[in-house]
């Protein structure tokens, strides 16, 4: 396994929704089950579209479908724009 870097590594979702469950947004066993560790687009999107909303309820500015569309295609510096947003939210 190569390292992809922060915008490959969180491009399916998994690493933000481990990330909101540590930051206590959301129960691990009520999100993190329902997370495809997997690099289709169809795994990523359905993904984000679970994400969303808790991402929402939490208060994390700027958080849009377009944003976490973006993280899932790796669009140069979408992942650490969302990164930053959780962290002022936590």
């Amino acid at each position: 396994m190569r390292p992809q870097g922060i915008p490959g590594d969180f491009a399916n979702g998994v690493l933000f929704g481990k990330l909101i469950c540590e930051l206590g947004f959301i129960d691990e066993e009520e999100l993190l089950p329902n997370l495809t560790d997997k690099q289709a687009s169809s795994a990523k999107v359905r993904n984000f579209e679970k994400l969303l909303p808790v991402l929402q309820a939490a208060g994390v500015d700027g958080v849009s479908r377009e944003l976490l569309l973006d993280v899932a295609s790796e669009q140069r510096g979408s992942a650490l724009k969302l990164l930053n947003s959780i962290r002022l939210a936590g």
